[in-house]
């Protein structure tokens, strides 16, 4: 299998890293944490929300249904870097 950025569930949705899909016959509602294709099937592994800390389970793209998307990280820029503030919240020192 190789790994690849995105999938579509049944409806034909997108699905990324980190977005929550729950099964189709409702028995679970999971995170997606990783994203393969092998031929023309895509797969998905699933994180259960009751279970978060296992490696989870792969899973078929399209037996799955998008419920909600991952969080995204903020990026910042290197400009928007500031010095950590003195002790009591005043300014920082130069050195």
């Amino acid at each position: 299998m190789e790994k690849v950025q995105s999938a579509h569930d049944v409806s034909g949705r997108e699905l990324n890293k980190g977005d929550t899909v729950s099964t189709l016959n409702g028995s679970m509602t999971a995170r997606i944490s990783d994203i393969a294709r092998e031929g023309e099937a895509a797969f998905v592994r699933l994180r259960p929300m009751f279970q978060p800390y296992g490696p989870g389970v792969w899973h078929a793209a399209d037996r799955v249904l998008y419920v909600a998307a991952g969080k995204k990280k903020a990026e910042k820029s290197p400009t928007e870097t500031k010095a950590a503030p003195g002790r009591n919240g005043g300014p920082a020192r130069k050195k």
